[in-house]
C-alpha cells in the first residue's frame, strides 16, 4: 500500500470509529463517513466490502489496542492473582469506553459478534492458560480443569449472552453503562457469592 493509500485508509478507520462511537453502527451511513474522511465511497469500498465488514475491522483494531497492555506487561506482575485483577480490571475500563447505542447494534449483526468472538478467544486462551498454571503452581489458585477453566474465561467475556442482558432495562443503565454491567460480572466472578474482597488468605 502507497504512503498516500496509507493515509486515506488510516483517515478512513480514525473516522469511522469516531462516527461508530457517536452515533452507533445502523446510523451511520458510507455516505457519511466517505465525507468525514474525506474521500470517495468507491475508495472505502476499495478497502471493505461492506460497511459490515469496516465496523469488524474497527472492532478489531479496538480490541488490539485493548490486548496490547495485556501481552506488553503481564509478564511484568510477578503474582498470578494480580494478574488476573489486571486483565478484569482492563476488560471493565474498555467497555466503559464503548457506548450502549454501539454495543445495542454490534449485538444485532450476528456475523460482526461471531467474528469478534473468535478474535478475542484466539488471543486470550494461551493468555489465561500461562496464568492459571502459574497460579496452581505457586499455591494462589486452588487446583482445577486448566484447559475447562481457560476456554470458560476466554468465553466468559464473549460468548455471554448479552442480547438479553441488554435487552432488560435493568442491566442497560443508560447512566451507569456498559462498565457498571462488566464490573459487576467480574466481581462475582471473582469472589462469588460468599469471597471476601478483604480475605488475603
Amino acid at each position: 500500500m502507497s504512503t498516500q493509500s496509507m493515509k486515506k485508509y488510516n483517515r478512513l478507520m480514525e473516522k469511522a470509529e469516531e462516527l461508530f462511537f457517536t452515533m452507533g453502527y445502523k446510523r451511520v451511513t458510507i455516505d457519511e463517513i466517505a465525507a468525514a474522511a474525506g474521500i470517495s465511497k468507491m475508495t472505502i469500498y476499495k478497502y471493505f466490502p461492506s460497511k459490515e465488514d469496516l465496523l469488524i475491522e474497527v472492532l478489531i483494531q479496538i480490541s488490539e489496542r485493548a490486548l496490547k497492555p495485556i501481552t506488553e506487561k503481564i509478564d511484568e506482575i510477578v503474582s498470578p492473582a494480580e494478574k488476573i485483577e489486571y486483565i478484569f480490571s482492563l476488560g471493565t475500563n474498555a467497555a466503559r469506553t464503548i457506548p450502549v447505542v454501539l454495543y445495542r447494534d454490534i449485538l444485532e449483526t450476528p456475523r460482526v459478534v461471531e467474528k469478534l468472538q473468535d478474535y478475542k478467544k484466539n488471543h486470550m486462551l494461551s493468555i489465561w492458560n500461562k496464568i492459571l498454571q502459574e497460579g496452581i503452581d505457586q499455591g494462589e489458585i486452588r487446583p482445577f480443569d486448566i484447559e475447562f477453566m481457560s476456554h470458560f474465561l476466554s468465553d466468559m467475556a464473549v460468548h455471554l449472552d448479552w442480547t438479553k442482558l441488554l435487552s432488560n432495562s435493568f442491566y442497560l443503565n443508560e447512566e451507569k453503562g456498559i462498565g457498571w454491567l462488566v464490573e459487576n460480572i467480574y466481581d462475582f466472578f471473582k469472589y462469588g457469592l460468599l469471597g471476601k474482597k478483604n480475605d488475603k488468605e
